[in-house]
């Protein structure tokens, strides 16, 4: 039997929405005899998808948090400007923003918004390779993953040591 300690659903909305789910689950069936602690699965999603499958994805992640697990949301904060408002695909971020906020409204789920600078300062390229967080080829999957490490950061400092110190995690890439 396992059960969920972490749950956070990362995003960066867009006309191709990146998003990283990040799961820390104990199994119960594995104990340590020495200090009695369970074996951890330590578990990344990355994906690219249609906004319409990226907001899916999270209603289903939604629909499971319990007050047992938790979900934490974070998703990039888009603020349109004066000369991008012109560019064709900027109503998606919008789009998927308030889809986000629209289904995180449940006492399981604290949502906050990020900026993109804070983000990409954190989860620089090189850190995401080190903790298994990278996808090549996936920009916007990758996006996605540095504002899952900076809402790890927030919600959950601790297991962001546990990553550094042991390397690589199960990576799920969809």
């Amino acid at each position: 039997m396992r059960w969920s300690v972490i749950n956070l659903v990362a995003f960066d909305p867009g006309g191709t929405t990146g998003l990283a789910h990040y799961t820390n689950e104990h199994d119960i069936n594995f104990v340590n005899d020495t200090d009695g602690s369970y074996f951890v699965y330590r578990t990344l999603r990355t994906m690219q998808f249609t906004p319409v499958e990226a907001l899916d994805y999270l209603r289903a992640c939604v629909t499971v948090a319990s007050t047992e697990c938790k979900l934490n949301v974070v998703y990039e904060r888009f603020v349109p400007r004066g000369r991008t408002s012109a560019r064709t695909h900027q109503q998606a971020p919008l789009d998927v923003i308030g889809g986000i906020l629209d289904i995180c409204r449940s006492p399981h789920v604290t949502c906050i918004s990020q900026g993109p600078s804070e983000a990409k300062k954190v989860g620089t390229p090189t850190r995401l390779q080190h903790i298994g967080f990278w996808t090549p080829h996936m920009g916007h999957a990758n996006d996605a993953a540095a504002h899952a490490l900076l809402g790890l950061l927030r919600f959950h400092p601790d297991e962001v040591a546990q990553l550094y110190q042991h390397g690589k995690i199960i990576v799920d890439r969809i």
